[in-house]
């Protein structure tokens, strides 16, 4: 089961909501937005799963997708982070 914690999530740090959402233990995936409710700037969130195997979907390799020989021969840290990402919208290389 996935939770998609993308705005009440950040309410995880403050320990007067957190035993409202104890819930979120009970999933396998969580998703958690700091753009949103923690105010930052720019896009910034997170995917945390329960099991490695659950990025296995991500694996397909598309080259409109900012293929990752083109990002290691810009940024080698963005190739890696390219191959996990589920949204390539900010890499324009």
């Amino acid at each position: 089961m996935h939770v998609d914690a993308a705005y009440g999530g950040g309410l995880l740090f403050l320990r007067r909501f957190r035993s409202q959402l104890e819930g979120i233990a009970c999933g396998d995936s969580v998703a958690l937005d700091f753009h949103k409710m923690l105010f930052q700037p720019v896009s910034c969130g997170v995917l945390l799963v329960r099991f490695a195997a659950a990025f296995a979907p991500f694996a397909l390799k598309a080259d409109c997708l900012n293929p990752a020989s083109t990002l290691r021969a810009v940024e080698p840290v963005l190739a890696e982070m390219a191959d996990l990402a589920g949204e390539l919208d900010r890499f324009h290389v």
